[in-house]
């Protein structure tokens, strides 16, 4: 995806500034701004990012003719103060406008916590939605706890433009409002399932046993039903891993299947790990809108977790999310918005660098810093035309 800027722009100066009109320095287009390049450049903290516009006080004193720099305490006041609601809207709007759509893609939506290091704070969970392949986060939703996951995901649900997408979760998001919501948006599911619906998961779990026993008649299931397996090999460092994924259009009893709208598919994935002639086997469960196509479905339950290797593990490792010591609620929430925007900003270098090391020049040589930002002069001229001094 290649953002437009000028929507970013245009969706960040919706933001309504909390502060008092007239008794401030820098606008709040100027300090996100600051604090983007900030992030661009691998700065994980207020000092950090405040320590980085002091020693590039040109970029940003002449370029926006300010007198002088904002303190840490100044970048910590306002992102406390933003309303969070609002700030996230504005990024979703900038995402909805900048990306074309979803159709075909598989958005796999999965939380992760943030914060939870801090004695006397919370953690904290953030819900994202994620398109597997294109690297773009479309959306995210925080929450005080784990559980509250569930409750979660039907507003991230609805805020999404999911119309000819697969949505993929984990065995937490295996909700019937969460599915039907993502069937009445036009869009398919492949979901994760285990003992959270019991009955559901006991009855897939029996099917597949007795269709894969060694005693079983799969000749005779297949009369009826589509049976389709695909199976993978890698090697890898000593390591051998099968994968075998089994998908069929079975029809379980109406009393397991009663409300679970769209449902047309049920899917195993049998994993066998040989690792120095140790071999381990692993059997997970699905349950999907699609037809029983097994490559389809192997390769998007593989592709939902690119969540965890293309965003999680990179806000943790990359920006340090985990390790933050923010305390303010609103200002972490907003600060990891703002790490998001970094990060989509970062991927849409056409170089061959890794994240880091496009943070790392981003951080030493200026005009590649200003070069993530597409080269336009739309962001840009939109902070130089605004009244530094007053407002």
């Amino acid at each position: 995806m290649e953002p437009d800027f000028a929507l970013m722009a245009e969706a960040f100066s919706a933001i309504n500034d909390p502060r008092k009109a007239g008794m401030t320095t820098y606008s709040a287009q100027h300090l996100i701004f600051m604090t983007l390049c900030g992030l661009l450049c691998g700065c994980d903290t207020w000092v950090k990012i405040a320590d980085h516009v002091s020693f590039r006080s040109r970029l940003f004193m002449d370029r926006f003719g300010l007198e002088a720099t904002p303190s840490h305490d100044t970048f910590s006041r306002f992102f406390g103060m933003i309303n969070t609601k609002q700030f996230k809207k504005c990024f979703a709007e900038w995402v909805t406008q900048a990306y074309e759509g979803c159709s075909g893609k598989i958005v796999a939506i999965d939380g992760k916590a943030i914060q939870s290091n801090i004695k006397g704070v919370p953690t904290r969970y953030v819900v994202s939605a994620f398109v597997a392949g294109d690297n773009m986060i479309l959306d995210q939703v925080v929450t005080d706890s784990k559980s509250n996951e569930i409750t979660a995901v039907p507003d991230l649900l609805d805020s999404l433009n999911l119309e000819g997408a697969i949505v993929t979760m984990d065995a937490m998001g295996l909700q019937k409002k969460n599915i039907k919501q993502i069937v009445e948006k036009k869009a398919d599911y492949v979901i994760a399932l285990k003992g959270n619906q019991g009955n559901l998961h006991v009855a897939v779990k029996d099917f597949f046993d007795e269709l894969t026993s060694a005693d079983g008649n799969r000749d005779s299931w297949e009369r009826d039903y589509v049976i389709h397996t695909h199976e993978t090999v890698e090697k890898e460092h000593g390591r051998i891993e099968t994968r075998c994924c089994t998908v069929t259009d079975y029809r379980l009893p109406e009393s397991e299947t009663s409300g679970w709208v769209g449902l047309k598919t049920l899917v195993m994935i049998e994993s066998t790990r040989d690792i120095k002639n140790e071999v381990t086997t692993e059997r997970r469960y699905y349950v999907s809108s699609l037809e029983p196509d097994a490559v389809r479905h192997l390769n998007a339950i593989r592709s939902h977790w690119s969540i965890e290797n293309s965003l999680h593990w990179v806000l943790d490792v990359v920006f340090k999310e985990d390790d933050s010591k923010i305390r303010d609620k609103a200002a972490a929430e907003n600060l990891s918005i703002m790490r998001k925007c970094a990060l989509t900003l970062i991927r849409t270098m056409s170089d061959k660098l890794g994240i880091s090391r496009r943070m790392h020049r981003a951080s030493v040589d200026e005009d590649y810093l200003i070069s993530m930002f597409g080269g336009m002069p739309c962001l840009l001229n939109t902070l130089q035309t605004e009244n530094c001094s007053t407002n």
